[in-house]
């Protein structure tokens, strides 16, 4: 069964484009390291200082928990709020092959 995992990231004034940098590496190192990983996308507003990603794993558990706390412990006084995270099963997925940008 596959799993979505949202987690959502809220940083301090200034702290948006260190957070996402950091993010974004430690989504490369998931999606590198975790065989489980089917998709994994991060989106983001500066404006909004909102940082969220989304993981479609092909576990019921989804990513490994401690190698992603360990960097919400890491990051934890960046943040206004602490992380938000939740799990659903996938229902349904349809994704379109996309041209090169």
């Amino acid at each position: 069964m596959s799993t979505v995992i949202e987690y959502t990231l809220r940083p301090k004034p200034a702290e948006y484009d260190t957070l996402l940098g950091q993010y974004i590496r430690l989504a490369d190192d998931v999606a590198d390291n975790d065989l489980s990983v089917r998709l994994l996308m991060v989106a983001g507003d500066a404006e909004q200082r909102v940082i969220r990603s989304i993981g479609v794993y092909g576990t019921a558990h989804g990513a490994d928990v401690s190698v992603v706390a360990d960097f919400h412990r890491n990051v934890r006084d960046r943040l206004e709020v602490d992380v938000e995270r939740s799990a659903l099963e996938l229902i349904h997925m349809h994704a379109r092959k996309l041209a090169p940008a």
